[in-house]
């Protein structure tokens, strides 16, 4: 909402900071939960580790880049907003096709999670 340019790039590095924050406590304690998870023993198998399917670690490096996409698109954003013909309806575009692209991405990942089926190892 401000007009300076120098405020817009300071809130832009201020967001890539509190991105890079929140992802690096959510996958310090996603990691930390998996590790935990697959130091059990496995209840219907005595003597064998737990396992966690390979698609729940997978997703997450998705998720950032998708994240961090937003991002990319206000940076842009920042970066021609002085300039002759700008026009905040393309960013805005740009911003609603992210969305849809990562929300079908995600819940693509999901029912491809959900609905294969079971590996031999996990029964």
């Amino acid at each position: 909402m401000v007009k300076d340019k120098k405020s817009k790039i300071i809130g832009l590095f201020l967001g890539f900071y509190l991105l890079a924050s929140i992802w690096y406590v959510i996958l310090a304690n996603f990691y930390r939960r998996i590790s935990e998870v697959e130091d059990l023993d496995n209840p219907n198998k005595p003597g064998e580790k737990r396992k966690v399917a390979g698609w729940i670690k997978q997703v997450l490096m998705p998720m950032f880049f998708w994240y961090a996409s937003f991002g990319v698109v206000a940076t842009f954003y920042v970066r021609n907003y002085d300039k002759p013909g700008f026009d905040f309806k393309v960013y805005e575009r740009y911003y609603i096709i992210l969305s849809y692209l990562s929300k079908a991405f995600m819940g693509y990942y999901l029912a491809f999670g959900l609905t294969r089926p079971k590996n031999k190892d996990s029964e």
